[in-house]
Formats: C-alpha cells, sequence, structure tokens
C-alpha cells in the first residue's frame, strides 16, 4: 500500500533524526581527529596530504558523473516498482564501474605521477612520501569506486540507520588511526598514514558488501551487462560529466592551483576550512540526504505536487538548520578554530567565512534542485549551461593567482560563480520539470533573506561592542545562536510548521516522562 504524504514526510524526519544522530558523533570525532592528525603530521605534511588527494580528486571526473548516474537509476527504478530492471541496473553498474577504475589507475599511474613529480609544488624532501601517498590513494580508489551501487542501495532504501552505523564506524576507526601515527615508532607518520587510510576503506567497503547482499535482492550480483541500459546510463552520465567535471575543477583543481602558486600550506588552510565550515553542512545535509531519495521517487510516480513541496519546506528546513550553527562560526571564527587546533594555518579563518557562504548558494540551495534534474534525466541543454558557467571557476582562479591575486580572491570569485549557476538553474528547470521559480522565490529565497538579515543584528551589536576575549566570544556564540532561532521561528516558519515542530516536542517530552515514570 503507497504511502501517504504525511507518511513520507514522518518517514523523511526519522531518517533525519537518525542522521543528525549520526552527524553529531561524526562532527565531535571529526574535530578532534583532524586536531589529532595536523598536530601529529604537522602544517606541511598535512598540506602535501591535502594536496595529493585533492589532485587524486581531479581524475574522479572520469567516474563522478557515472557514480551519480547509478545512484539516479537505482533510487528511479525502486520509486517505478521494476524490480527486474533495478536487478540489471545494479549488475550492470558494478561491471562498468569495475571496468572505469582500471582505466583510472591506469591514467593514475601514468600521467598522475608524472605530474606528481614534475609539476606539483612538494617540498623535496617530503616527495617520496607525496609518491607513496598517490599509489594508496589509487588503490583506495578503485575500492572506492567498486562499492558506489551498494552505498546508492542503502540511501534509495531509506535504509538511514545503517548508513548512519556505518558512517560512525568508519569515523571511530579514523580516530584511531589519528592516535596511532602519534606513536614515534613510525618511520615516516604521512605514508603510515595514507596506508592506514587504505585499511579502513577496505574494511568498511567488505562491510557494506555484507550488509547489502544479504538484505537486498538486487544487490546479489549476476554476470548480466544489457547493452541498451548502459548506453541509457553512459548517455546520462556522459552530459552529467560536465557539471561533475566542473564541481570537481572547482574544489580539487583550485586546490592543485593553490599548491602550485602558493604551497602546501594554503592547502591546510583549505582542508580545515573544508572541516570547520563542514560542521554547520552536515547537519543541513543530514536532512538533504533523507529527503532526496523521496524527491527522486515522487518524480517517478508523478506527484509533482508532493515533490515540490518537499523541495520548498526541505531547502528552507536544510538552511536553518545550518543558519544556527553557522552564524556563531561565521562571528567568532579565530576564537573557535583557535580553540579547535593548537595551530591555525595562515588564510584558514578567511577560507572558513567564505565557505560558509559558498554552502549556502551551492549545497542548500541548489542541492534539492539539482535532485529534481537528476531525476528528469534530461540534462543535456541544463549541464551544458550551469555546467559551462561553473567550469569557468578554474580558468578565472588560474588567472586571478597568475596575475598576483590572493586565495582569497578566488574564493570570493567562486562566490559569484555560485550565484550565476543559481540563477541559471532556476531558469533551465522551468522548462524541464516545471519548475515554479517565483513561488520558489517567495517561499525560500526571501524567507531566507529576511532570517539572515535579522538574525544578524543582535550578535553584529554584540561583536562591536563587546571586548574580545575567550569568554566573550564564546558569549557572542550563543547570542548568534539564539538570534538565529528566534529570527527562524518568528519570521522562517509558516504557522502549520510551528505547530507540526510543537507537536513533536510534546510528543518528545511525553515519551521522556513516561519512560521516568515506568
Amino acid at each position: 500500500m503507497p504511502l501517504t504524504d504525511r507518511e513520507k514526510k514522518v518517514r523523511v524526519m526519522r531518517n533525519t533524526l537518525m542522521l543528525y544522530f549520526r552527524t553529531f558523533l561524526m562532527m565531535i570525532i571529526s574535530f578532534y581527529t583532524t586536531r589529532v592528525v595536523l598536530n601529529a603530521l604537522g602544517e606541511v605534511d598535512y598540506g602535501v596530504n591535502s594536496a595529493v588527494c585533492g589532485f587524486i580528486g581531479m581524475f574522479s571526473i572520469l567516474t563522478a558523473s557515472l557514480s551519480t548516474a547509478i545512484s539516479r537509476y537505482i533510487t528511479y527504478e525502486l520509486g517505478a516498482g521494476d524490480e527486474d530492471k533495478l536487478q540489471k541496473v545494479f549488475s550492470s553498474s558494478i561491471i562498468v564501474l569495475v571496468i572505469m577504475a582500471a582505466i583510472l589507475a591506469i591514467l593514475l599511474e601514468s600521467i598522475g605521477v608524472w605530474f606528481l613529480n614534475t609539476h606539483m609544488n612538494i617540498p623535496p624532501d617530503r616527495m617520496k612520501a607525496a609518491n607513496w601517498i598517490l599509489q594508496f590513494s589509487v588503490i583506495n580508489t578503485f575500492v572506492g569506486m567498486t562499492y558506489i551501487p551498494y552505498i546508492a542501495a542503502i540511501t534509495s532504501h531509506e535504509k538511514m540507520d545503517i548508513f548512519a552505523y556505518f558512517s560512525i564506524i568508519d569515523a571511530v576507526i579514523a580516530l584511531l588511526l589519528a592516535f596511532l601515527i602519534q606513536l614515534d615508532i613510525w618511520p615516516d607518520k604521512l605514508i603510515f598514514y595514507s596506508a592506514f587510510g587504505l585499511a579502513n576503506s577496505l574494511l568498511m567497503s567488505t562491510i557494506y558488501r555484507i550488509y547489502c547482499k544479504k538484505h537486498f535482492k538486487e544487490c546479489r550480483f549476476k554476470l548480466v551487462f544489457e547493452k541498451s541500459l548502459v548506453k541509457e546510463m553512459f548517455g546520462f552520465a556522459g552530459w552529467n560529466f560536465i557539471g561533475a567535471s566542473s564541481a570537481i575543477l572547482k574544489t580539487q583543481g583550485v586546490g592543485v592551483l593553490f599548491n602550485i602558486f602558493c604551497g602546501p600550506i594554503v592547502n591546510a588552510a583549505q582542508g580545515v576550512a573544508g572541516q570547520a565550515s563542514g560542521l554547520a553542512t552536515k547537519f543541513s545535509g543530514s536532512f538533504m540526504s533523507a529527503m532526496n531519495p523521496q524527491i527522486t521517487k515522487s518524480y517517478a510516480s508523478n506527484d509533482r505536487e508532493y515533490m515540490y513541496s518537499l523541495v520548498f519546506q526541505g531547502t528552507r528546513f536544510a538552511f536553518f538548520l545550518f543558519f544556527i550553527l553557522a552564524l556563531p562560526i561565521f562571528f567568532e571564527t579565530e576564537t573557535l578554530l583557535t580553540l579547535w587546533l593548537k595551530q591555525v594555518p595562515e588564510h584558514t579563518i578567511a577560507f572558513v567565512r567564505i565557505n560558509l557562504i559558498t554552502t549556502i548558494i551551492d549545497s542548500i540551495l541548489a542541492g534539492p534542485l539539482i535532485t529534481v534534474m537528476l531525476a528528469n534525466g534530461n540534462i543535456k541543454n541544463y549541464q551544458l549551461i550551469v555546467g559551462g558557467i561553473q567550469m569557468l571557476g578554474f580558468p578565472l582562479a588560474y588567472v586571478i593567482l597568475k596575475l598576483g591575486g590572493t586565495p582569497e580572491a578566488v574564493q570570493i570569485m567562486l562566490i559569484f560563480i555560485a550565484i550565476a549557476c543559481m540563477i541559471s538553474r532556476s531558469i533551465m528547470l522551468i522548462g524541464m520539470a516545471d519548475f515554479p521559480a517565483m513561488a520558489y522565490l517567495k517561499d525560500v529565497v526571501l524567507k531566507i533573506l529576511q532570517v539572515t538579515v535579522i538574525a544578524c543584528l543582535i550578535p553584529l551589536v554584540a561583536y562591536k561592542l563587546m571586548p574580545h576575549s575567550i569568554l566573550n566570544d564564546l558569549i557572542i556564540c550563543a547570542i548568534a545562536a539564539l538570534s538565529a532561532c528566534g529570527a527562524i521561528w518568528l519570521f522562517g516558519l509558516k504557522k502549520t510548521e510551528k505547530v507540526a515542530v510543537l507537536e513533536q516536542i510534546y510528543k518528545f517530552l511525553n515519551i521522556k516522562q513516561k519512560n521516568e515514570d515506568d
């Protein structure tokens, strides 16, 4: 029996809570892990690791679009209820990914090795370690690609509790590895850190495979290679290649440019900034991860009304969850980074603040719309225009750095690229999927702007008037968080949404009281 819209939203909320639990634990573990690893390796080795891994990530352009296609087709066929085609999608995708992983490994062992040793800005005494990182990363990339369909199966079936548990296991192992490299028994800590990371990846891929084969029928691999299906998937992936490559060039590609023009210290700042701004992103991302499968399934079942109600409400809620954490981070970036890390790499403070702004545009606003676009499947013109605009970020970053511009100038330029992409994306979706752009502007964008402006007023006054000290800075963080909550409640939520929130709070309190009475 099909679920009602209310039941679907309850499922989204339940999955979101599981992902919040995962995110909260992973946030604590990840932040401490970063601190331990940075101090164990030092700024230079941490930057070398970030630079090499970022360079490897550039080569994933070849497979990122195909991975997106596989996830889309698995979720779509689940929504359509075609079990036979679902099995064919899974088995064919395994074969294709193994072939693509092998091609990628050959490219990395040839072009990758050459570029690393001739063009990247690595201290001469760390070049041997960088080559070891490259070799471990090649194997890691191969392993990671081959279990993409298994992860897609778990998220498509909306088994977010399982996804949460596995992610926590992965994070805990990473923390244990961070403690291990602190020991003085390793000849080269950077090399062994990379080797341990590969071992962790092998373990997690095995866990995902065992679970999926046991619980999902389509995950029992059969030697099936349906030419028409693979051709359709490659056609989708081919056009999505433009968007995937532009996104990777904007992150890993710009990271390589930072390495060439500025050195590994800026790569260290980029890596730490990604971790710091990612704190707020992970909480909002939990909501979006729970929401995205239902967007695709609703499109497959032709339920446009529910799909767009979910997109509108989900985007606002994702922003609100992000904003509550992002606003304190934005105001007191320096203090929070100093408390978190013993040493804060140069450029990190500015990178964090700029990343927070970019995340709102590129992830929170764009994320649900990209899911609608992928569900539609007719992405040729969309990718040519939106992907083409986004791809401009890489050559423009090169020009800015070549002319002597700062890394911060590059990051600010990427904000304007993100705005241009968002405008183009909205216009394109009007024709692709009957996107109600004016309603989106009124109910989502203007609401977000209203909440942002109002929430910033009180903490801005406190920031200007209160003298700098650790205690005062933490008080400003609390003021910012409370101001964000107040603005969201008064101006961001609709009346029905406030009632729903209060119902959930009362329900939680009643359950808690009942448990205490028992």
